[in-house]
C-alpha cells in the first residue's frame, strides 16, 4: 500500500512538472512501475506511458508511450484514454487522426476526465474529426466547466457571449468569466475586464476594470497590456501616469499587438512619459502600419512627406496615404490628393504602383519590404 501511494504522489508531480526532489528519483520509480507492469498494474502502465512522453527518467520515445497508454486504457483508464487521445490528435508516436483522437476523449470523457471533457468541446467548436456542432461544444464545455475546469468555464462563457450553440445570455457568461478569471485564467480576466471598463452586465467600474486588465497583463495578455495602458493614459481606474501608459504600451507592443505599437509610437512622438523621439516613433507607426493599422499608414505617411523620423521620400509618403486612405482614414485620402500636386508624373506613377502592391499584401497578410523595394526598382 505505501508503494502505491508514492507511486501516486510520484504521478501528479510528473504531470504538474512539480516536486524537484520526486522528479530526481524518477528512475526509481521506473523500475518501481515495471515491477507492477509485470502484474498488469494499470496505473503503472499509465505512468511508464507517462515518462516516456516527458521523457523524465528514461529517453523520450512517443511510441514507446502510446504502446503502455493503450495498454492502460485497455483496461479502462480514463487518463490512459485521454493521453492517447492527445497523441492522435498532434500525431505523437501515431499517425495523426482526429477520428481516432475524439474516440479516445470520448471513452475518457465517460471517466470524467475534465481536460478530455474540455477537448471534446474543443474539436466541435472547431469542427475537427466531425461536423462543426456548437450545440455539442457548449454541452462538452459544460460537463467540464461544472467540474471547476477553467478553460472549460471560459470557453463556456465566451459561447453565451456569442450565442454559439446556446441563446446570448450576457449575465450567464459573466457568471463563467468570474469562475474562471478567479483560477487565474488570462482571457476570462481580460473579458471581466472589458466588462467592467464598459458595464456590460455589471455594474461599470473602472478601478475594477483595470484590477481584472492588471492580473491579465501581468500573465503576458497583450490586449490586456494594452487596455491597462490605456487606463493610465486616460485617468480612468488608475491616476493618470504616462510611464506606466507607455511600459504596458510596450510590453504590448513588442508581442506585435498593431494599437499598443501605434500608440507607444504616438507617445514617443509626443514625447509622453519619454524623452521626444521622431526615429523611434516613426518604428513603431512602421510596425503597425504593416498590420493595417490605418492611423499607423496616416501618420507613417506623413513622417515619410515631412523627412521627420524618416528620409524624405513623397513616393512612400504617397504609398502609405494612400492605403490609409484605402482603409478609411478621411485625412489620409485629402493628405494624399495634396501631396499629389507636388509630385512628378513619373513618381506618382511608381507610388501608385507600390500602394497597389502593398494593399494586395496586407489583404494577404503576408507584408513583404523587399518585394515592395523590387517595384520601386522597376
Amino acid at each position: 500500500m505505501h508503494s502505491l501511494l508514492r507511486i501516486w504522489l510520484m504521478t501528479a508531480a510528473l504531470i504538474t512538472n512539480s516536486a524537484t526532489a520526486v522528479l530526481a528519483d524518477s528512475v526509481t520509480a521506473s523500475q518501481e512501475w515495471k515491477d507492477l507492469v509485470a502484474e498488469g498494474d494499470a496505473q503503472a502502465q499509465f505512468n511508464l506511458g507517462l515518462m516516456y512522453d516527458l521523457g523524465r527518467g528514461v529517453t523520450l520515445d512517443y511510441k514507446v508511450a502510446v504502446k503502455w497508454y493503450r495498454l492502460a486504457a485497455e483496461q479502462g483508464h480514463g487518463f490512459a484514454h485521454y493521453h492517447l487521445g492527445t497523441m492522435y490528435f498532434s500525431g505523437r508516436g501515431v499517425n495523426k487522426s482526429y477520428v481516432n483522437a475524439q474516440k479516445h476523449f470520448r471513452l475518457a470523457a465517460k471517466w470524467n476526465v475534465t481536460q478530455a471533457q474540455y477537448s471534446l468541446g474543443e474539436m466541435f467548436a472547431r469542427g475537427l474529426g466531425t461536423t462543426l456542432d456548437y450545440v455539442e461544444a457548449a454541452k462538452w464545455f459544460r460537463e467540464a466547466a461544472e467540474q471547476g475546469y477553467a478553460k472549460a468555464q471560459y470557453k463556456l462563457g465566451f459561447i453565451h457571449d456569442s450565442g454559439l450553440g446556446v441563446a446570448p445570455d450576457y449575465q450567464e457568461a459573466t457568471n463563467w468569466y468570474i469562475k474562471a478569471a478567479e483560477q487565474g485564467h488570462a482571457k476570462a480576466q481580460y473579458n471581466l475586464g472589458l466588462r467592467y471598463a464598459m458595464g456590460n452586465s455589471v455594474a461599470q467600474n473602472d478601478g475594477k476594470a483595470v484590477r481584472w486588465y492588471r492580473k491579465a497583463a501581468e500573465q503576458g495578455l497583450a490586449k490586456a497590456q494594452y487596455n491597462l495602458g490605456k487606463m493610465y493614459n486616460a485617468n480612468r481606474g488608475v491616476a493618470r501616469d504616462y510611464g506606466k501608459a507607455l511600459k504596458w504600451y510596450r510590453k504590448a507592443a513588442e508581442q506585435g499587438f498593431a494599437k499598443a505599437q501605434y500608440n507607444l509610437g504616438k507617445m514617443i512622438k509626443n514625447g509622453r512619459g519619454v524623452a521626444q523621439d521622431s526615429k523611434a516613433a516613426a518604428k513603431w507607426y512602421r510596425k503597425a502600419a504593416e498590420q493595417g493599422h490605418a492611423k499607423a499608414q496616416y501618420n507613417l505617411g506623413v513622417r515619410y512627406a515631412k523627412g521627420d523620423g524618416v528620409f524624405k521620400n513623397y513616393i512612400y509618403a504617397y504609398m502609405w496615404l494612400d492605403v490609409s486612405a484605402s482603409n478609411g482614414h478621411v485625412r489620409a485620402g485629402k493628405s494624399r490628393d495634396i501631396l499629389e500636386e507636388r509630385m512628378t508624373v513619373v513618381d506618382k506613377s511608381i507610388a501608385q504602383r507600390l500602394a497597389k502592391v502593398c494593399k494586395k499584401q496586407l489583404n494577404d497578410h503576408i507584408f513583404s519590404l523587399s518585394e515592395l523595394r523590387e517595384v520601386f526598382c522597376r
